[in-house]
């Protein structure tokens, strides 16, 4: 069973464009069929990429970033155990220690 019979011919244009690259004669019209894909549903095509799963960036303290200095010295890379010692700000995650403190090392 093909692509084509599979979903009752609407990936045609897709069969069509393989076919002709397998023979070495792509069309710019085939080209374009299939960059317009009929198989993509229309309300996807043009669906702009959200930004709500990001959380906006918090800036660390000179407070903040000597508790994560001390907190390394006492407790070794276990960032979450850090985040839990010390009273760093709301939102602040154990991966956001662990990059804060690779960047703070680099620079030394």
């Amino acid at each position: 069973m093909t692509l084509s019979e599979s979903t009752n011919g609407a990936c045609r244009p897709l069969d069509e464009f393989i076919a002709k690259q397998v023979k070495g004669k792509a069309t710019k019209e085939m080209a374009r069929k299939v960059a317009y894909d009929v198989s993509i549903p229309h309300h996807n095509r043009n669906k702009k990429k959200s930004t709500k799963g990001r959380q906006k960036s918090l800036f660390f303290t000179d407070e903040e970033v000597s508790y994560l200095r001390k907190g390394v010295a006492r407790l070794g890379p276990r960032w979450k155990h850090i985040l839990n010692a010390y009273p760093f700000q709301e939102g602040r995650t154990s991966t956001s220690l662990k990059d804060k403190y690779r960047l703070i090392k680099d620079r030394k």
